[in-house]
């Protein structure tokens, strides 16, 4: 219970900042690329029950191509 207070304590000033960051990248990479920035992933969490992530795009689709082809 401690480390939830804490985090809460501690994410709640940082929110506001981390948020606008990310809002930044975002129209950054929809500006250069064009494409969705976002994506979703379902993973596996406590007793395996799935959840949805939101994640950001960091790589290009030709370095993923590349990457491939080795």
């Amino acid at each position: 219970m401690r480390k939830r207070i804490f985090d809460l304590v501690l994410l709640a000033p940082l929110l506001p900042l981390v948020a606008a960051v990310v809002a930044a990248l975002a129209l950054v990479g929809i500006a250069a690329h064009g494409r969705p920035v976002f994506f979703r992933q379902v993973r596996l969490g406590r007793g395996r029950r799935p959840f949805t992530i939101w994640k950001l795009r960091t790589r290009l689709a030709v370095a993923s191509m590349e990457r491939a082809s080795r």
